[in-house]
């Protein structure tokens, strides 16, 4: 016996959208109203750790190049072989994805067991490694390409051409439109989007209950 209630599951948002979107403005919005946040980026540099076996699978496809003298990931050396096509891209994802899934589903276990009401996997790649399949709703985060492509220059302090590369890469925006359950779209302020993930937030609490 477990206890005297039965463990109730956790309300599941996939969120996801393309790099630069603000797709970690609405997971920090979400963090602070209360929800768990499971990182999918955090997990993919995790399961990416030296001597790992997503590592090794990774070096056997793309090469000796992407691991320094130590046995540590190039992260900027395996994104520039991997970004270079969609075929890559593709490779990346189908030797990355499955150790990324068990990792989450163990997190979610785990915040299941703590009865949390809501969990969030901040997902990227949500709907390409089929991780909308283990969530209650799915949310995508959307914003105009010149927007975006300021941001991830910034961010990550890369050229133009490095943006656009890494955005050609990415999936447009109807895919996400397509597929996901609700969409926002950040072409205003931080604290626009912050009120439209709140209210958002409210309405699913409302109507799952919880």
């Amino acid at each position: 016996m477990r206890g005297d209630h039965p463990l109730t599951e956790p309300l599941i948002i996939g969120l996801t959208g393309p790099t630069g979107s603000g797709k970690s403005t609405v997971a920090q919005s979400l963090e602070e109203a209360g929800c768990v946040v499971i990182d999918a980026d955090k997990i993919a540099r995790e399961v990416v750790a030296p001597g790992a076996p997503a590592l090794k699978e990774l070096q056997r496809e793309f090469g000796d190049t992407i691991l320094d003298d130590y046995g540590n990931l190039r992260r900027h050396t395996l994104a520039n072989l991997a970004f270079s096509s969609l075929e890559k891209t593709k490779r990346l994802n189908e030797i990355t994805h499955p150790h990324i899934l068990r990792k989450m589903k163990e997190n979610i276990e785990e915040c299941r067991q703590k009865r949390k009401k809501v969990v969030v996997l901040d997902a990227p790649l949500l709907f390409e490694a089929g991780l909308e399949r283990i969530c209650t709703v799915t949310l995508a985060v959307l914003a105009p390409r010149e927007q975006r492509l300021q941001r991830v220059m910034a961010r990550d302090s890369i050229t133009r051409e490095e943006a656009e590369k890494r955005m050609s890469a990415q999936q447009q925006d109807q895919y996400y439109k397509d597929r996901s359950d609700y969409v926002l779209v950040n072409q205003e302020t931080s604290g626009a989007l912050y009120y439209q993930t709140r209210r958002l937030l409210q309405r699913l609490r409302e109507e799952h209950n919880v």
